[in-house]
């Protein structure tokens, strides 16, 4: 074999190399946008006259509860993803 064919033969087996890793793995624990997209188009708003003035999320029974003037107004399911058990490991999780 050539020293040139050798060299072109390692830079495409590097660059293959290179190319294979760009993709990273998706953690099993989250969702996909196309699910994300799916869950929200199946939401219903909240819009009345007067507002809410304060939303409690209790994350035990995956449930909001929408206030006004001290009486519950709406409650609404909530999904805290995939993986909702367990404390909290970094900001924003």
């Amino acid at each position: 074999m050539s020293k040139n064919l050798t060299i072109k033969t390692l830079f495409f087996i590097f660059t293959i190399l290179i190319f294979s890793g760009c993709e990273p793995d998706v953690p099993k624990d989250h969702y996909s946008l196309k699910e994300c997209q799916e869950e929200l188009l199946e939401a219903t708003d909240y819009a009345e006259d007067g507002g809410i003035d304060r939303i409690v999320v209790i994350k035990k029974e995956r449930k909001m509860y929408l206030y006004k003037n001290g009486t519950i107004q709406q409650t609404i399911p909530v999904s805290l993803g995939k993986n909702p058990v367990g404390q909290k490991e970094q900001k924003g999780d």
